[in-house]
């Protein structure tokens, strides 16, 4: 709206409202919502070009793509790229921080997803970059003993490992490597309190007694 339509601050300023705030165009709880809100959004500002735009483009996406998809999914706010802000960084290195024809895009795309599954596929005998969750350490295998394992046994082992999709709500208690076993933490970290026993026997201060110093007598043989 700055470089393209020159909008002026305060009536961006309103357009940015009207769109993205939580009453905004893509939280519309319906159809009647949706139009209304548009309306008024192209009532802000008499630029043609970005009303044009608006009606032509921006308002089918963000009703497709957006609003839709949001209200499919019943989540609690909007999903925006701050959610994967940590590959993000990845991405930019492996695409030297430069626009990529698609065809390439999609091979730099694949090849950080596969190291990323490789990654995963290595945290369940305790190598590469990543560690299993306290959750899933039922699925640890000692390296040695996955070096013996054939290719089919470890395909198994990791789609039965990606299959585990439980959400378990974390909770304080403490699971087995194993995962058969579990006990409360509050268990383990509260102790018995010490209690004094009655029948255990005090010190006795003696009684203070008077030692009289002794004098010298008189003895023949030292004269």
């Amino acid at each position: 709206m700055t470089n393209k339509a020159t909008i002026p601050t305060k009536e961006r300023e309103t357009i940015t409202q009207l769109i993205f705030d939580t009453n905004g165009l893509c939280n519309a709880n319906d159809a009647f919502t949706f139009e209304q809100i548009s309306s008024q959004i192209t009532s802000a500002t008499s630029n043609t070009q970005f009303i044009d735009y608006f009606n032509n483009c921006f308002k089918t996406r963000m009703n497709n793509y957006v609003r839709q998809p949001n209200l499919n999914a019943k989540t609690s706010g909007l999903w925006t790229n701050n959610n994967v802000e940590s590959i993000n960084n990845v991405l930019k290195i492996n695409t030297n921080w430069k626009p990529q024809f698609l065809a390439t895009l999609i091979e730099k795309l694949f090849s950080v997803v596969k190291l990323q599954y490789l990654d995963t596929r290595r945290a369940m005998y305790g190598a590469g970059n990543f560690c299993l969750h306290s959750q899933y350490t039922m699925y640890a295998v000692q390296e040695a003993v996955w070096r013996q394992k054939t290719k089919e046994q470890k395909d198994n082992a990791f789609d039965k490992f990606l299959k585990d999709s439980k959400r378990t709500k974390c909770s304080d208690r403490i699971q087995s490597a194993d995962g058969k076993y579990s006990t409360n933490e509050r268990e383990q970290s509260m102790k018995e309190p010490k209690r004094k026993d009655k029948h255990k026997s005090k010190r006795k201060i003696n009684e203070r007694t008077t030692t009289y110093k002794r004098t010298k007598t008189a003895d023949s043989d030292s004269y």
